[in-house]
């Protein structure tokens, strides 16, 4: 008898490595574990259970809850915490990465409509989208109102995702102020000037009996030489 592959409630594609829902239970994580998730976002009241904690241990998962009250007449969520939200989700370290809600309707679906913003989505594409997840087949005004006023400063990583700007990073936007961090800095060597002249200071401070040092240095010197031993580059 083979076991079914149950996707949670309301799961879909947003962009590759990018999965959207409802709350994972133990019947749906036989599906997620064929995602090879490295990033799962919890936006509810109560931090993950403890079955979904395991999993995610388990699977090597980055859990990452924040806390966000279950939507009732106003969105339950503030501009800065959808902005930290999508700062994670446009780092590709994180990915593949699952978003989930409690249902995943409203809350899940304010979060996607704001990354589509960042995408450079109209805000009739985003709302449509974000439609087909609702009961009632369109989105609250509230949650229309909270997605036409958001904006605000959001950090762009060094290397971003393809499906964000076609891969390449862009320093206007015609909502956001964009944050382009630097690269990490390369390690570098020390040159043989500095080699050299550390060498002939500690020679100074030598005595006239004082046993002649070994080679050491140009040993060193002439592993570097070959290619071997260098730093690795930053990834």
């Amino acid at each position: 008898m083979t076991h079914q592959l149950i996707p949670p409630f309301r799961y879909a594609l947003v962009e590759e490595g990018f999965y959207r829902g409802a709350y994972p239970t133990l019947k749906n994580f036989r599906f997620l574990r064929r995602l090879h998730l490295k990033t799962m976002i919890s936006l509810t009241p109560e931090p993950p259970s403890k079955d979904l904690c395991e999993f995610c241990q388990a699977e090597n998962i980055t859990s990452r809850h924040f806390y966000v009250e279950k939507f009732q007449d106003v969105v339950p969520l503030s501009t800065a915490k959808v902005i930290q939200i999508l700062q994670i989700i446009i780092r590709p370290e994180n990915l593949p990465l699952y978003l989930h809600c409690l249902d995943g309707t409203h809350v899940t679906g304010v979060v996607v409509m704001c990354f589509r913003k960042l995408q450079s989505w109209n805000l009739s594409s985003g709302t449509a989208e974000c439609a087909k997840f609702q009961k009632e087949g369109e989105i609250t005004r509230e949650e229309s109102q909270f997605v036409e006023s958001f904006r605000g400063e959001i950090d762009i990583p060094p290397v971003i995702p393809q499906w964000l700007w076609q891969g390449c990073r862009t320093v206007r936007h015609p909502t956001f102020r964009l944050r382009l961090l630097p690269p990490p800095p390369l390690p570098t060597e020390k040159s043989d000037d500095s080699e050299s002249s550390t060498g002939s200071s500690s020679q100074k401070s030598e005595g006239p009996n004082t046993p002649r040092p070994s080679n050491t240095s140009t040993k060193t010197g002439s592993f570097y030489e070959r290619g071997f031993g260098r730093p690795r580059k930053a990834l």
